[in-house]
């Protein structure tokens, strides 16, 4: 979609130039075309960490509280840059993390 068409698609943002509304659309493109890749890894290092867990005898919920703990504490330790350390950057991923995680536990079985 061009940036004439994004502007039609959003009449209510006519205001909009094209000049801000092309950038807009070009920085979204390359956040997202940055966030699949690194999406992708964190879902395997997940996957990695879960496996571990299962082959160590872990059970399933012990499993998820002990890697929903992990996910927090290293959102707080590794906040991005100009941000002060939060559990909140965590929960926006959570849920999928969580999917990810029970979906590596029962793969096998």
């Amino acid at each position: 979609m061009d940036a004439q068409h994004f502007r039609k698609a959003l009449p209510e943002h006519g205001a909009l130039s094209l000049a801000a509304s092309t950038r807009a659309q070009r920085a979204l493109g390359l956040a997202v075309r940055r966030h699949i890749p690194a999406m992708y890894e964190l879902r395997r290092a997940m996957e990695a960490c879960v496996r571990e867990m299962h082959d160590d005898g872990a059970s399933p919920q012990r499993m998820l509280i002990d890697m929903k703990a992990f996910v927090r504490k290293s959102a707080i330790a590794h906040p991005p840059v100009g941000y002060l350390g939060s559990s909140r950057a965590a929960d926006s991923f959570m849920d999928e993390i969580v999917h990810w995680c029970i979906d590596e536990y029962f793969r096998g079985e």
